[in-house]
């Protein structure tokens, strides 16, 4: 039986630490936009006077991201009326360039910062306390060696000054929009 390498098993727990970070960042939006895309599944399931509340819109299946089993006896619907395809294009297509640019800033922020951390200590100290919160699934391949000292902290910080500004400002944003 081949042993696993434990460097290899933190490096794929880093990248899944990154994107369950960055997953935990966007859920509000997330959650937000499903809803929406729901309330227009179910206008267009209204409109078009179909049995299930489905759609397609540009090659992708909504308001869930998969196809409809084929199993089910309904056909699910892959018509949008066309009175909703503007609708439906604002809710998927309404990042701006600057909340593009944000999210490149912010997705570096969080790469950065778990990728030289040394154990999670190091994480509350570089990330905004919301982040790190519940990932403590396998802290042992995380925790590779004695925290950061304040001095490193702080470069790291100072590399990462517009990714954290980026967060902030989308945090705040969030706040404001989706009470």
């Amino acid at each position: 039986m081949r042993k696993s390498n434990p460097k290899h098993n933190r490096t794929r727990y880093v990248r899944l630490l990154c994107n369950r970070i960055i997953e935990k960042i966007y859920h509000r939006q997330l959650t937000n936009q499903q809803e929406i895309l729901y309330q227009i599944a179910n206008e267009n399931q209204q409109l078009l006077n179909c049995s299930l509340a489905t759609f397609m819109f540009e090659g992708e299946w909504y308001p869930i991201p998969m196809p409809i089993s084929f199993i089910q006896k309904e056909t699910p619907n892959t018509v949008l009326h066309e009175s909703l395809r503007e609708k439906v294009d604002h809710v998927i297509n309404q990042q701006t360039f600057t909340q593009k640019t944000d999210e490149v800033h912010i997705t570096f922020l969080v790469q950065n910062s778990v990728a030289k951390a040394r154990c999670f200590d190091d994480l509350y100290r570089l990330l905004p306390n919301m982040v790190p919160n519940a990932l403590y699934d396998d802290i042992v391949l995380f925790d590779i060696g004695d925290p950061l000292t304040n001095e490193e902290i702080d470069a790291i910080k100072e590399e990462n000054k517009l990714g954290t500004l980026c967060l902030n400002k989308m945090l705040i944003r969030d706040l404001l929009l989706y009470k």
